[in-house]
């Protein structure tokens, strides 16, 4: 596995995961083939299905990446990173996932809002929803700022009901692939109560010394998204460079 995920000890606001990267050859490896497209040959590699071939690259494609990576001006930097964290994300996500999960694949615009990721569990005794996971993906040297003033009021919209078009549009792709029949599927996404069946994971890197002191990151979570404790996830990669913005 590129990424190892420790779950640090419980606290009344989320469950709480730990980051670090355990094989870094392997970590750029996937990074650079999710930022190409190549989400199902990374996720048919961190599942250890066997033998997968990625499909073929063009040179041009490679070259645009290249050209993205290497921006630097006003705001690119910002999204550049942001996009990067949440490739990293995406893997993290895909470790922790078994085989009756289906994820939204990553976004390829750098600067495309709203919430960053979805995934659809599916029971593996009854293969009913079980629940949906709603990513935010923060790159920031304010880690508590970013989640106080613009996560929590992004969750508090989702619980209000105002985001469940959005929501259901997109979980029923994911429906749709895990599930070839239109009745199964149907069965599945009219059976979902979306309020009952959401849970957050919010995922920050940042740096040691960014890390609010005297005040836990992630609290007012559960006044959000109230409920037992698996609906709220807060995860956490460590950087010793810097990280730079604060809107992703």
């Amino acid at each position: 596995m590129p990424i190892h995920l420790e779950q640090q000890d419980c606290n009344p606001h989320c469950l709480k995961y730990l980051w670090s990267v355990l094989n870094n050859k392997e970590f750029v490896r996937c990074v650079a083939q999710l930022a190409l497209g190549q989400h199902r040959h990374v996720l048919h590699v961190i599942r250890a299905l066997g033998p997968s071939q990625a499909s073929d690259v063009y040179k041009e494609e490679v070259n645009e990446l290249i050209r993205i990576l290497k921006q630097t001006g006003s705001g690119q930097l910002e999204n550049r990173d942001g996009w990067l964290f949440q490739l990293v994300s995406w893997i993290a996500l895909a470790i922790r996932m078994n085989e009756s999960s289906w994820m939204d694949p990553p976004h390829q615009m750098p600067s495309q809002k709203g919430f960053d990721g979805l995934c659809v569990c599916l029971s593996d005794k009854n293969d009913k929803l079980d629940y949906l996971f709603i990513t935010e993906d923060k790159a920031t040297m304010l880690p508590r700022d970013v989640f106080r003033d613009e996560v929590l009021p992004a969750i508090r919209k989702i619980e209000s009901g105002a985001l469940t078009s959005q929501i259901r549009s997109r979980a029923s792709v994911l429906v749709g692939l895990a599930k070839s029949e239109e009745k199964d599927r149907e069965q599945i996404l009219q059976a979902a109560l979306w309020q009952s069946v959401l849970r957050f994971r919010t995922c920050f890197a940042t740096q040691p010394d960014c890390l609010p002191k005297g005040i836990e990151l992630f609290g007012g979570y559960a006044d959000a998204a109230p409920g037992v404790i698996d609906r709220r996830n807060g995860e956490l990669l460590l950087v010793k460079t810097c990280v730079n913005g604060s809107e992703r």
